[in-house]
């Protein structure tokens, strides 16, 4: 008689707070961990409708709901509560979570005591240790037939499994098969916003500069002499090719014009401004831009692991040691190794002679 595998669940459900690039590093934990451990998908919807149906990451997907399979216990991690193992009477707690969770956060942040303020378990903002991930999917816990359920930036990020896989301590082909999947969720997802303004005889090089509330203090902010430098570089790097740059950004009147200001020494006639643009229209863009500048944002992170073009990106927060077959890293005065992005663009440009605007994924 053949025996009967237990089948486990995981679901990450997105913090209701913050931007759509932090809810979308919640959602995509959900999609790593199931391929990592060979768990159910169980997709818990982004909180605003018109960013669910744009990115069509739950399309073909079981929805999580509190009545989903009510026969079976379910593990709940979030980053002060810890991991609480709830049985099928106590799971309507799952909704409390959040709250309970804000109520602690709130609290240890008005503590005099600078450690309790700072205090988090794990580390989560950025992504969680591996130590973290091994103690959560031990062998008791994957014998059982289970709900694992992630709340409140309890997070993986990509980052992490492709540094965990070319050191060997996980499957290294873990990423990309998570980036091959998002990337057939997103291009497979017909959007009235996915339509292409890009010249398809030109090289398109979006560039995403993060403004309004960006500053030095919460580590946002690159000075446009970082913008400038990597801009006229790339200029002069691909000057035999017909190229433009299309600036994204978002901020005040007076920000953008000085913006604009400074930007159009580089080049007066194939710099084009998208200033405050619509979100969906501008994400779009970055992904089937061949080249993506992105900013020390997640709006233009997500694009880029989206994008089948070359990247350049600066190293902080959860971006660094990224796919060298992709990704460039660039220094704070916008230096960046020469060599390195000519052998991506002769390859590039070799693969793809199209627009990638025309892009399916296959």
């Amino acid at each position: 008689m053949t025996q009967k595998l237990n089948t486990s669940y995981i679901t990450v459900i997105p913090n209701s707070g913050h931007r759509i690039g932090h809810k979308l590093d919640d959602l995509i934990t959900g999609f790593i961990l199931a391929e990592w451990h060979n768990l159910k998908y169980l997709h818990s919807p982004l909180p605003q409708g018109k960013w669910e149906d744009f990115f069509g990451f739950g399309e073909d997907e079981i929805i999580f709901s509190e009545d989903f399979r009510k026969d079976l216990p379910i593990i709940s991690c979030t980053p002060f509560l810890g991991i609480r193992h709830l049985n099928p009477q106590s799971r309507f707690a799952i909704r409390h979570i959040e709250w309970l969770e804000y109520r602690v956060h709130s609290t240890l942040k008005k503590s005099p005591i600078k450690e309790l303020r700072q205090w988090r378990r794990p580390n989560f903002w950025d992504g969680s240790p591996l130590e973290y991930f091994e103690k959560i999917f031990n062998q008791d816990n994957k014998n059982r037939e289970v709900i694992f359920c992630f709340q409140k930036g309890i997070r993986v990020m990509l980052y992490q499994i492709y540094d965990w896989g070319r050191q060997g301590k996980i499957d290294p082909n873990l990423y990309s098969r998570v980036i091959q999947k998002l990337k057939r969720k997103y291009f497979g997802k017909k959007h009235s916003m996915k339509k292409c303004y890009f010249n398809p005889d030109a090289i398109n090089i979006a560039v995403h500069i993060r403004r309004d509330d960006a500053s030095v203090e919460n580590q946002r902010f690159l000075p446009l002499s970082y913008y400038k430098a990597l801009l006229s570089k790339l200029n002069r790097l691909i000057k035999s090719d017909f190229h433009e740059f299309h600036i994204y950004s978002s901020g005040s009147e007076k920000e953008m014009n000085s913006l604009k200001r400074e930007l159009h020494s580089i080049s007066s006639n194939n710099l084009i401004f998208h200033c405050n643009e619509p979100a969906m229209e501008a994400i779009h863009h970055m992904a089937v831009a061949d080249i993506l500048v992105i900013g020390n944002s997640s709006f233009s992170h997500w694009p880029g692991f989206l994008s089948s073009g070359i990247k350049f990106y600066y190293p902080h927060f959860h971006m660094f040691n990224l796919d060298k077959s992709e990704w460039i890293t660039v220094d704070i005065g916008g230096e960046f190794d020469e060599f390195h992005f000519s052998s991506l663009f002769s390859k590039y440009t070799k693969d793809f002679p199209a627009s990638r605007c025309l892009q399916q994924v296959e």
